[in-house]
């Protein structure tokens, strides 16, 4: 029962949840009612949202506390979350933690959307190119197959392979495509199994290109998000514990895994990471946060990090669209060019024969 509570409200987007810790952080800080808040926000979402809001105010009115009635549902609601939300409750400083993750989660948010913009230009062209592909290759290319095989003349390779695909479209097409879906079906499900992501997510982060939108992003959460833990007053040990649960590449949960292992240990935490992988943590991150340590200010240090490596995802967002958008116009150039060249010449060499 409760694994079907939990995965019924896995589709909470972040928006909604962005607007759930907005609402709370503001209305807490106003003094407003438990009950009363939630009532506000209850009646501006939808769905599974606001079922699962009911639960809460029901647990809160059995007398949990908010920490306690959230954590029912831990696979809507971060660890990060559940913790600034614990923490503020034990403290007396919720409204201030609620701030914090306010911040925090509008800062990773705006991250995961930069990057989705920017995977969402090439995907859509790829999507176009393919659809306009198979449709050209189901609808048009039979039509050719009569024209040229009565043409009369040698058909250069170009046409030799175009009334080739043309036949196999003509006589498996729905199977091709059938196929081709299959395929991407099973690829997306393959990728997200856990021995495949450990061995792709350490790959991402040495591409040219993707590598650096990988580690921007992972370097300014784990950046910002260690920044939010320790102003709220989590120690450094169970800050790294939280932000592994909470990062999705497995290369860097690993990274913090290990360097929460080293500091348990007595190391600090720019020492671990000088010895740490550095297609992944840069020796700026390293350089800073050591730096932060052995002034006593890590916590602001740790804010200009994160601000620097925002930038640096803007910048390395940029440089994708740069680089993709030509390399999809030579691409789609030269299959274009490559279908005129294969209708064209020959009925050039048709008109030749018939002067």
């Amino acid at each position: 029962m409760e694994y079907f509570k939990s995965a019924t409200f896995q589709r909470v987007s972040r928006k909604d949840k962005l607007f759930l810790i907005k609402m709370l952080a503001v209305m807490f800080k106003a003094g407003l009612p438990v009950e009363e808040i939630f009532e506000v926000i209850i009646k501006q979402v939808e769905g599974s949202f606001k079922n699962i809001l009911n639960k809460v105010v029901g647990d809160i009115s059995s007398g949990a506390s908010l920490s306690k009635a959230f954590s029912s549902y831990p696979r809507v609601f971060s660890p990060l979350f559940l913790h600034l939300i614990s923490v503020g409750e034990t403290s007396g400083t919720l409204d201030e933690n609620l701030e914090r993750l306010s911040a925090q989660f509008k800062k990773d948010y705006e991250s995961r959307r930069k990057v989705i913009t920017a995977a969402t230009y090439p995907i859509l062209i790829l999507c176009i190119a393919v659809i306009m592909g198979f449709g050209v290759s189901f609808f048009v290319f039979p039509r050719l197959i009569p024209i040229f095989s009565d043409i009369g003349v040698e058909l250069p390779l170009p046409t030799v392979a175009l009334l080739f695909i043309a036949r196999t479209m003509s006589a498996h097409g729905i199977s091709i495509i059938s196929s081709f879906l299959l395929f991407v079906i099973v690829f997306i499900w393959f990728m997200k199994l856990s021995f495949v992501r450990r061995f792709a997510h350490p790959i991402y982060c040495r591409l040219p290109i993707v590598g650096n939108v990988v580690r921007a992003k992972n370097l300014g959460q784990f950046s910002s998000t260690l920044h939010t833990l320790l102003k709220s007053g989590t120690s450094i040990d169970e800050s790294l514990r939280i932000i592994s649960d909470i990062v999705s590449n497995v290369a860097y949960k690993k990274d913090i895994e290990n360097a929460m292992i080293a500091v348990k240990k007595g190391f600090s935490l720019g020492s671990f990471l000088d010895t740490a992988p550095q297609s992944r943590w840069s020796q700026i991150a390293s350089r800073m946060i050591k730096v932060g340590e052995e002034t006593g200010k890590l916590e602001e240090t740790l804010l200009y990090t994160a601000d620097f490596y925002d930038a640096e995802l803007d910048e390395a967002t940029k440089r994708i669209t740069t680089f993709i958008e030509p390399l999809f116009i030579i691409i789609i150039g030269v299959v274009v060019g490559s279908m005129a060249l294969a209708i064209i010449t020959p009925i050039y060499k048709l008109s030749g024969n018939i002067r």
